[in-house]
Formats: structure tokens, sequence, C-alpha cells
């Protein structure tokens, strides 16, 4: 992995799959972590919860970088700069848990908002990877949650049980924290003005289309102008270029979890040239398609897609070409 200063990396938003009831949105096993190269740091809306299960990873917080062995936790909160990245070139195992805190206590009526965002924004002193020996029962409480969310929706009274025990894991959290300088975690108050055209992205890629600037800043009832500026400010890269990124990942997961060729995931990502496509691709991760096929093809569904494969498809739909 290169040498690079993490604190001038671009830092965008990104819409992960969250925990929701009724649906198991990951998968009920260990998944690989995809990422090899820090190119920039990422923040999304809902509390993270990591678990490594085998290899070795290096995991960055708000500019401070630790690095992550079997057994250890990882707990980002809502809108922090963070990534994880692998030590090595073979992929980390990993549970994950991405959880909606607001639909949360929304849905089952536990606990005050107003308190929740006090919490989480005046009182947390503790994130990136948890000293379990230090806070033995924090990280108990954490492989609870982790353990937890697949069982939920199963039990009677599941909902007001998990979200009973996520609401005690931020109290011990805020409780250990105490005596500790404070994170002043802040969400930005304008991403609900651009959350339309992060919808529509995502909506397009599904329906193998780019879409244009027009109809993203049309979709915010805004100006283009005017959009390209907020969506910049809030995303931290321009729509294009997120739009690009946003192509450029289902591209890599059907390369790695696909049998479709070169040209047919091309056409999934929304592009009806190639050799536009592998132009794309190439500047987006010093890779050719086949090249990125070769070193990263792997069995399983990464990490960062919450355990759900783009467009629907399932791994090793189609032929190798």
């Amino acid at each position: 992995m290169q040498k690079r200063y993490y604190s001038h990396l671009p830092e965008v938003y990104v819409d992960l799959p969250p925990l929701s009831y009724g649906a198991q949105t990951i998968p009920n096993a260990p998944v690989p972590l995809d990422v090899f190269e820090v190119t920039y740091l990422h923040y999304h809306r809902h509390l993270e919860l990591g678990y490594c299960v085998s290899g070795e990873c290096v995991s960055y917080v708000d500019g401070k970088s630790e690095p992550c062995k079997p057994g250890d936790i990882v707990i980002i909160f809502p809108f922090q700069r963070h990534i994880s990245c692998n030590s090595t070139k073979e992929f980390s195992q990993w549970n994950w848990a991405y959880i909606d805190l607001i639909s949360l206590f929304t849905q089952s009526g536990i606990g005050s908002l107003g308190n929740l965002n006090r919490i989480i924004q005046t009182e947390m002193g503790i994130c990136g990877v948890l000293d379990q020996q230090k806070y033995p029962q924090l990280a108990a409480q954490a492989r609870l949650l982790l353990e937890d969310n697949h069982h939920t929706h199963m039990r009677r009274h599941g909902q007001e049980q998990f979200a009973l025990n996520v609401y005690s894991f931020l109290l011990m959290l805020s409780d250990a924290s105490a005596d500790l300088p404070k994170l002043h975690i802040h969400a930005d108050q304008r991403l609900p003005l651009i959350a339309p055209a992060l919808d529509m992205i995502s909506r397009c890629l599904d329906q193998e289309r780019l879409p244009s600037i027009e109809e993203l800043s049309g979709e915010c009832r805004m100006c283009q102008s005017y959009f390209r500026r907020v969506f910049h400010q809030v995303v931290g890269v321009s729509p294009k270029e997120y739009v690009n990124m946003s192509c450029m990942r289902k591209a890599t997961l059907l390369l790695t979890l696909t049998k479709l060729n070169v040209m047919e995931i091309a056409m999934h990502c929304g592009y009806r040239e190639i050799s536009s496509f592998n132009r794309s691709f190439l500047k987006a991760t010093g890779l050719t398609p086949s090249q990125y096929r070769k070193r990263y093809r792997n069995s399983e569904v990464p990490a960062s897609t919450g355990g759900v494969l783009p467009s629907g498809l399932c791994p090793y739909e189609g032929e190798q070409p």
C-alpha cells in the first residue's frame, strides 16, 4: 500500500445499506474487506461496527491510523471520516453492521432523538479500534450487537430489544468517554438538499445508465451551477466524479464476483463503448478490467456492499470471457 498524507485525501459521502427490520441486509458470515489502497476517505449517516475475523488491515478514523488484527472491533460514528484498508494483498474477513440510528429509535419508540443526538455529538471520546483490554464490557456489548442483528427480526419484540441494546451501548460509550477529549461529531445539515440526487444515481446505475447533471440538478430542484457547488461542498467531489466513482465501484464488484465478460459489465455500468469504459476503469484503478479481475477475483460478496450485488445480480452469473 502506498504511503499518503491521509489528512489531504478527498472526503466522500457514501450511502451504505443500513440494518433494517424484517430483512437481513448483511450476510450471516464473515465478508471480505475489498479495499487495497486508500485513495479517499468516506463518511455516512450510520453507526458502523466491525469485527475482524481474519487477516490484517489498517483503520483510519478522523486522522488517526491503527492496525487491526483478528478479534479487533472498530467503531465508527455517523459522519466520521474514515476508511479501512487491507495491509497485505490478501482479503481480511469481517463482520459488519451499519445501523441507521434515527430509523432505529423512531421505529422502536425507544429513547429521545434529541437526547441521542446530544450523546453522539458532545459526549463521545472513543472511536476506531476498540481497546478490548481496557474496555471489556464495551467489547462484549459490541459483539452482542453484531451477533444479534442477524436474529432480531425473528424474535418477538426483537426490534425493541435491539434498540435497547444499541442505546445501552451508546450510554456505555458515553460513560467510558467521561474523562476523554470529545470527538465533537456533527452532521452536514445540507445533506438532505442533495439526497434526491444520490438516490437518483443509485437508481440509474441499477437501470444501467449514467444520469446527466441536468437530471440530477432537476431532481434536487436547483439550477445546475448551484447544484454543482452544494454537491461538491457536501459530498467532497463533483457530481460527475461521484457518478464515475459509483460506476467504477459497481464495475469492480461485477469483475470480482461474476463471470460476466468485460463488455457485459460495461453495459451494466451504463457504458455503450467498451473503449470508453476501459479508459475510465484504468484511470480510476490503475489497472485494466482484466488485470483487476485476475488480481482481486473472490467468491464472496465484499463488506462494502452490505451483502447485496448491484442490479440484483447473483455471484458468478454469466460466462467467463
